[in-house]
């Protein structure tokens, strides 16, 4: 069999690309009245200045940094105290003739961060910190330049904003024996800014050619309002929509190749923060032929979140996907609902066979029909835990799939199980089954936001006990139950320019003899980077992960303030049952690879993975809500 490179290239972000190759730039919406407004580049305005401008040797005098934070933003406190957002740090380059003192700031107020996961200490309006200077004996009258260095992250209670690092801002102060001032230190102060003291959004400058396909839509109007609801935005969201058209390109291995055109309308804070997205495309794959789909990505709220898409394409493929997480329901957050629904029909499945010794050359290609969910309820009447309890519903048929993906007829191959025959040999693949189960969630949440955290720990227990009715199979076990653990750790400073995270999963079932789709499995975007999706199955598994982000660099594309975010990283796991125990030196995958992340803050993010394991090179990626 031929070796592939999947690589998945299904993302909005090509909206960006498309866009960003014929516009002319963004421009911001300020008139008179708002030039000293914040903008989508700047959303907070910075005052550095001396409290005395002339002073003399050995004098004790301050500085004063205002930050002027946008109304409903927030802006981290000092390190020490910060959460969400991260701290404000205050650094001064050295200079041999001042002696800088340690920053003065005000007491922050105390907000709770969303679904109790705990309080952040955060400053709000305009904040002014005072920063104590002696100037040297020895000190030379002249006038010097002072620079400090601020790095500081505005951010909202679902997370945070771009951090700006070790931002210069500088002053001229003179140092003269005669004439100098000697002016009283104020205290560090908070003051309220007023309500119209808003970010200003930025407006597209496109050409004439674009403007009929790409657009801001007018608030207030009937399409507007509709959109606005599809996308659950709350009344007085302050919220626009912007529409443009975009190229629609995906290859994986699955999946095979696909090529169209799409509509995305985008769902925007003034501050430029992407809080929703709405794409409809229309594509030719080169297995199912033309196929329409329709993308629903929503973040309306903190821990508030949708995902849905509906492809079709004749009787052979269909698909309804939906994923909705709501950790806000009640006065206080004191309850949740997780969910996702599966209603699909696809004849691209691929098969590896079951073990850690799975070859790559023995795929096979089935069809699955799907029709199921799971339903979680939690209460959260404990900080930063969350206690569940839900069902699991799953019915399931296999046939036979399409052709080989290499082209060549579908064949029997006598070392894995035949899918081409109408009963195959393994108790584990010949079945269809109805499975319906208990769940059990204890999740602790210490990360400093959901999406794209920076600091902080999240572990998550699941345990579940199922029944399987299989058709016509004897062999499948009638009750299994499984226990998923998923541990995450994330490092990083004031700074954000480096994040470590460091991933560990288990899963295991006390039984092997049950339908290999309910089997945990490793390989894909989620895990194991390296391999296709579901490419180990058996009765356990592991996996585990270290991995470095660097943000390197800051970009405004069309309005959106955007991080590009570097990763390195190493994936490891195997699966393994009662019989063959984890073997950390045969068959056990290591797969080291690098990402390439787009990511507005807080919420959505674009992103590419590149990673080899023993199959060769794999990619992958795509817009998603990110781990």
């Amino acid at each position: 069999m031929k070796k592939y490179y999947p690589c998945t290239v299904k993302t909005i972000f090509l909206t960006f690309l498309f866009t960003s190759l014929f516009s002319t730039g963004s421009t911001s919406a300020q008139d008179s009245n708002s030039l000293e407004r914040p903008t989508v580049k700047t959303p907070v305005l910075i005052d550095f200045k001396a409290v005395d401008e002339i002073v003399k040797p050995g004098q004790e005098s301050a500085f004063i940094i205002t930050f002027k934070v946008p109304k409903y933003i927030w802006l981290g406190a000092k390190p020490e105290l910060a959460r969400t957002p991260p701290g404000t740090k205050i650094q001064f380059i050295k200079n041999e003739n001042f002696i800088f003192g340690e920053p003065r700031y005000p007491e922050p107020s105390v907000e709770g961060v969303p679904v109790r996961v705990g309080v952040s200490h955060v400053y709000k309006g305009e904040i002014t910190i005072i920063v104590p200077f002696t100037v040297k004996e020895t000190a030379a009258p002249t006038e010097y330049e002072i620079t400090t260095l601020l790095t500081y992250t505005p951010g909202f209670n679902a997370g945070k904003l771009n951090t700006m690092v070790r931002e210069p801002h500088k002053l001229k102060l003179e140092v003269s024996a005669n004439n100098s001032t000697s002016n009283s230190i104020p205290e560090p102060e908070i003051k309220e800014v007023p309500d119209s003291f808003t970010v200003v959004p930025e407006v597209w400058d496109l050409p004439k050619i674009l403007k009929p396909f790409m657009k801001e839509y007018k608030e207030g109007t009937t399409a507007s309002k509709l959109l606005h609801g599809i996308f659950i935005d709350p009344a007085n969201h302050g919220k626009t929509l912007r529409q443009a058209l975009y190229p629609f390109g995906e290859y994986t291995l699955q999946r095979g190749s696909s090529i169209g055109m799409g509509l995305a309308v985008l769902n925007a804070t003034p501050e430029g923060v992407m809080t929703g997205a709405l794409s409809a495309s229309l594509y030719s794959n080169e297995f199912i032929g033309a196929t329409g789909s329709i993308i629903l990505l929503t973040c309306p709220a903190a821990y508030h979140n949708l995902q849905t898409s509906i492809e079709y394409s004749g009787t052979d493929y269909h698909s309804i996907l939906i994923n909705y997480e709501n950790f806000t329901l009640g006065k206080q957050d004191n309850f949740g609902l997780q969910t996702n629904i599966d209603i699909s029909s696809d004849p691209r499945f691929l098969f590896y066979g079951i073990g850690a010794e799975a070859n790559n050359e023995d795929v096979a290609v089935y069809e699955q029909q799907n029709i199921g969910g799971v339903f979680d309820f939690y209460s959260l009447g404990i900080e930063k835990f969350r206690i569940g309890a839900g069902f699991k519903f799953r019915d399931v048929e296999i046939d036979k799939g399409l052709n080989d993906i290499d082209g060549d007829p579908f064949d029997i191959d006598n070392n894995i199980p035949q899918l081409a025959a109408a009963n195959f040999s393994n108790p584990a693949i010949n079945t269809n089954s109805t499975t319906i189960g208990g769940r059990l969630n204890f999740i602790y949440d210490q990360r400093n936001q959901e999406f794209n955290p920076s600091s902080g720990f999240f572990g998550k227990l699941t345990a579940e006990y199922n029944n399987v009715t299989a058709s016509g199979n004897n062999d499948i076990k009638d009750n299994y139950s499984k226990i998923y653990l998923d541990f995450r750790k994330y490092f990083s400073g004031p700074s954000q320019k480096i994040t470590f995270l460091i991933r560990n999963e288990w899963t295991f079932s006390t039984e092997k003899d049950i339908p290999f789709y309910e089997l945990p499995s490793l390989g894909g975007v989620s895990n194991l980077r390296a391999f296709d999706i579901n490419r180990f199955r058996d009765q356990h598994s592991f996996f585990a992960s270290m991995e470095m982000r660097y943000t390197v660099a800051k970009v405004t594309v069309m309005g959106f303030p955007m991080s590009m975010i570097m990763s390195g990283f190493i994936d490891m796991g195997q699966v393994f049952n009662d019989d063959k125990a984890l073997d950390f030196k045969n068959d056990f995958n290591w797969a080291p690879g690098v990402s390439l992340r787009l990511v507005n803050y807080p919420n959505v993010g674009y992103t590419v993975n590149v990673a080899r394991g023993q199959d060769g090179f794999y990619t992958s990626g795509g817009i998603s809500l990110p781990f």
